[in-house]
């Protein structure tokens, strides 16, 4: 059985079979080692196309979001594509870049730590309605803490 997502080759036995006069026969058997696994990468709305992976389905899946915004009820979604999927991966594509000097945190609005933080970790800065709502939620929290 595959123990870990490396293990996505086939699996075979070898027999090896000695004969009296020392002469040595060996034959290798392909196994079938039940539910295999494998590993899908890629942005939510190509993973969840049933017609780009369909050797995945009736495999143990590891999934490999690639998408640079938040995936919100990634394995749920994703289970209904491939069932048994076991593993879900958030990674963005690209990721951030090297971090430029900042002022220190107590140098910067609430906004601005807000902002620099969700680029960090989103990998992109917030744009257009999200940036309206980031700036409304900021702005309400800040009300509320004063």
């Amino acid at each position: 059985l595959p123990y870990s997502f490396s293990e996505d080759h086939q699996k075979s036995l070898v027999i090896v079979d000695l004969a009296p006069d020392g002469t040595c026969v060996t034959e290798s058997v392909p196994l079938t080692v039940g539910r295999g696994v494998t590993t899908i990468s890629g942005p939510i709305d190509e993973l969840l196309d049933p017609t780009r992976h369909p050797e995945a389905r009736g495999r143990f899946v590891r999934a490999i979001v690639t998408d640079r915004e938040t995936v919100l009820d990634a394995k749920s979604r994703l289970e209904r594509v491939y069932p048994y999927v076991v593993e879900i991966r958030l990674t963005p594509g690209g990721g951030p870049g090297p971090v430029p000097h900042l002022p220190a945190v107590e140098a910067m609005s609430p906004f601005d730590t807000t902002a620099t933080f969700w680029t960090e970790i989103e990998g992109s800065a917030p744009e257009g309605e999200l940036l309206d709502v980031l700036r409304q939620g900021v702005a309400t929290a800040t009300a509320v803490a004063s």
